[in-house]
């Protein structure tokens, strides 16, 4: 049987496409009508459109150390998330990974901008949120196909609450989280993504640190919805 992944709270979007710039046509495109604006981290020599944060840096590493190692405990909010590409067992797949667990309000999954991304590249587009909390794990698993919901899994408290598509022919309302979480990654398997490696590691050759800017209540506001949705 799977393993429950070792990664604290992990939260992904998963779309498989080819074109970076595509997909993040559309995430700023659904940001920007929320008043949020798109920046990816200059790191090293690493250039596009969205890079254009104030600061740069020489490489992955001095970026970790300066922002990610020094984050406060504390937080009331942040927007930082990793873009991942061409990573093992998922080399089809561009992967926005969410860091839930840095403050009470961050990104996280989002239905109506995983839609978004389905219908418009007509390809598929997966989401995954796992929370392990003592009274029972939440997990949502959330599969698009050309802008179709066509297979979604919603566990609160260690309970099965719906499932549909896959999921429907795969399990039982009284399984156990292990089990459920063993169909869930035999479901990333299926599409060639592998849910169960959720070990992101710093790699300079995959990942590309990002965040979202925006007056702080717009920001809030934002975060607060996708929170409520989960």
């Amino acid at each position: 049987m799977s393993k429950k992944s070792e990664t604290l709270n992990p939260s992904l979007i998963a779309v498989r496409c080819e074109n970076y710039d595509a997909i993040l046509d559309i995430f700023q495109s659904y940001y920007s009508e929320k008043g949020l604006e798109l920046v990816e981290e200059r790191i090293g020599s690493r250039s596009g459109k969205y890079a254009t944060s104030p600061k740069q840096y020489s490489d992955l590493a001095a970026y970790t150390a300066q922002e990610r190692e020094t984050r406060p405990e504390n937080q009331e909010f942040t927007t930082d998330f990793d873009l991942y590409g061409n990573r093992k067992g998922s080399t089809d797949w561009k992967i926005f990974f969410y860091y839930p667990y840095w403050a009470d309000l961050t990104l996280n999954i989002d239905k109506k901008l995983a839609q978004k991304i389905s219908e418009s590249l007509n390809t598929n587009v997966i989401e995954y949120y796992s929370h392990y909390k003592p009274e029972g794990d939440k997990i949502v698993v959330r599969g698009w196909k050309n802008g179709e919901l066509v297979d979604e899994l919603s566990v609160d408290q260690g309970k099965i609450l719906r499932m549909t598509g896959y999921f429907f022919f795969h399990l039982q309302k009284d399984y156990e989280v292990d089990v459920i979480l063993a169909v869930v990654f035999n479901y990333g398997d299926s599409n060639s993504l592998d849910l169960e490696y959720a070990d992101f590691n710093d790699d300079a050759e995959i990942q590309r640190p990002m965040y979202l800017k925006g007056k702080p209540d717009l920001i809030k506001n934002y975060l607060s919805s996708i929170k409520n949705e989960i």
